[in-house]
């Protein structure tokens, strides 16, 4: 009930909450008049009823059972997903305020009202742990044991684990795979599993919306369900897995969200188990890294994935992708040396991963003309065969401050001589010439 005197904004509040539930709930709004009956209010609060599928009242109106009007009325609003909004009420003539005060009874006496008491309760006396409320609000409505109320992991395995079917299991077994949001198929790695699974582990609470089409598990509950994953499920589902959190990567760098693409990538890692698939992901992870512009963990990926390469192509590619890092940091004495272990990986093996390497060589060889070189390795030597030949500089490396200057010229003093002649000639008498002129 909202009072105060008239103009204060009653009517605006209200509708200001109307706005707020408006997905959630359906609105019902009357503007009581003076003329306005018990009777005639109830069968517009009926019909509005019956539009979200609770016909009873409008029924038993309908038939001129009006003595059943109140405890019909009462079963209707029993959970239904509505706000009930009578504006000037103090327009109500005194049957109409009997009725809004009944209105008003029903709705604090309904169980989820008592419920949520009886939950804040709870709540304080096992210190407000959100998940844990949230889990028990949706466990079965039969006893449940004290020793469970005192540990979030027990009551998930008591209360929680042992009343869902066989279906149940196998999702969340699948959902709790997934570290960050994903979509409502990536839940579906079973095809045997149905939509009403799903729906049934969402009113649970086991799995929760995450924005408009992404859903998510609450680390406890993931913990607890990777923790009773076998062997042989972590090798049937792990993969299946992986291909979504792919996909998911895929699209986050389609909407340059790379620290999304960067997270799915990561969650993807932990799930490999094969030398191919932990290589594969450890360079797209370091892709993903250098993207961001965290170099160092660019580097650090990409040496990961080195140590699970064999693959002479892949390897030289790696070491391509280090060298590029290393350039962009300015460290080319460094990224010489990668590219030389590039080179070498390669041997004598035809392949576009070498016209890379040269193309990197060269933006190498150029920093090293512009005196852009640091680091104490020595410079390399570049060969028309295609091939890196380090050697110790003989000269200290010029700082990025300090480039080389080639010395001047040794002077020529045969034309110095000459020109000094004809000087000397130029300089005479006005209208005299020399000997050897005349």
């Amino acid at each position: 009930m909202i009072r105060g005197v008239a103009g204060i904004g009653k009517s605006s509040l209200a509708a200001k909450a109307c706005e707020k539930l408006k997905g959630s709930h359906n609105a019902y709004w009357h503007q009581i008049r003076p003329w306005d009956t018990r009777p005639s209010v109830l069968a517009g609060i009926g019909e509005f009823l019956a539009a979200i599928g609770r016909p009873g009242l409008r029924a038993v109106l309908a038939r001129g059972e009006a003595a059943r009007a109140d405890s019909v009325l009462r079963d209707d609003l029993l959970g239904a997903p509505c706000v009930l909004v009578f504006d000037d009420a103090h327009e109500a003539i005194p049957e109409v305020l009997d009725l809004l005060r009944f209105l008003k009874d029903a709705i604090a006496d309904a169980p989820d009202a008592r419920a949520r008491k009886r939950l804040a309760t709870i709540a304080k006396k096992l210190g407000g742990h959100p998940l844990f409320v949230e889990l028990l609000r949706s466990a079965p409505a039969r006893g449940i044991a004290a020793p469970s109320l005192t540990d979030v992991r027990r009551f998930i395995e008591e209360e929680i684990y042992t009343e869902l079917s066989e279906g149940e299991r196998r999702m969340m077994k699948t959902a709790a795979l997934y570290a960050v949001p994903f979509p409502r198929e990536a839940a579906f790695v079973d095809p045997s599993l149905s939509h009403d699974v799903f729906l049934a582990l969402t009113t649970k609470s086991l799995i929760r919306p995450m924005g408009e089409d992404a859903f998510g598990v609450h680390d406890t509950i993931r913990d607890f369900f990777t923790s009773i994953l076998t062997e042989s499920e972590r090798k049937t589902l792990g993969p299946a897995a992986i291909e979504q959190l792919l996909r998911i990567a895929d699209v986050a760098d389609a909407s340059k969200d790379f620290v999304a693409a960067l997270n799915a990538l990561s969650n993807a890692l932990e799930l490999a188990t094969s030398r191919e698939r932990h290589a594969s992901l450890s360079e797209r992870l370091g892709d993903a890294y250098e993207r961001l512009g965290d170099l160092p963990a660019a580097m650090a990926a990409y040496a990961e994935a080195m140590r699970h390469v064999d693959e002479p192509e892949s390897l030289a590619r790696l070491h391509r992708k280090v060298a590029t890092t290393l350039q962009v940091r300015g460290e080319n004495a460094r990224a010489a040396v990668e590219i030389e272990a590039g080179f070498k990986a390669l041997d004598e093996r035809a392949s576009v991963e070498r016209g890379r390497l040269n193309l990197q060589a060269g933006r190498v060889a150029a920093a090293r003309r512009t005196g852009r070189w640091r680091g104490t390795v020595g410079r390399p030597r570049w060969r028309r065969s295609g091939r890196w030949v380090t050697r110790r500089a003989k000269r200290r490396p010029c700082s990025s401050s300090v480039r080389p200057r080639s010395a001047p010229p040794a002077p020529d003093r045969t034309k110095r001589s000459g020109t000094s002649s004809a000087r000397s000639r130029r300089s005479g008498p006005k209208g005299t010439r020399s000997s050897r002129s005349a």
